[in-house]
């Protein structure tokens, strides 16, 4: 009678670590999954913020290159505005 007592006790422990184990599995995974969205978000800002400061890397140096360079503000004028010098002809093609 001992032993059958102590099995059924036995049983009770695994049964009782199972259901803390199933219990904590159940609790734990909306957070395991809010976390990876989170991740996910991260990453995609990070990717964001890389293609932005690329970006502002072009514009910082175009805008370097006008205020200290004359050949480029002409490059600018002739290609944004059509531009020439004097006694230069501009043709312009319609697209």
């Amino acid at each position: 009678m001992a032993e059958k007592k102590q099995s059924s006790s036995a049983l009770l422990w695994i049964l009782f670590f199972i259901a803390i184990a199933i219990l904590t599995a159940v609790f734990l995974y909306p957070l395991y999954k809010t976390k990876n969205e989170q991740l996910e978000k991260l990453e995609k800002s990070k990717k964001n913020e890389a293609a932005i400061k690329k970006i502002l890397d072009q514009k910082k140096s175009k805008a370097d290159a006008l205020e200290n360079s004359k050949e480029a503000v002409e490059r600018e004028a002739r290609t944004k505005f059509g531009m020439g010098k004097e006694n230069e002809t501009v043709l312009r093609y319609e697209k």
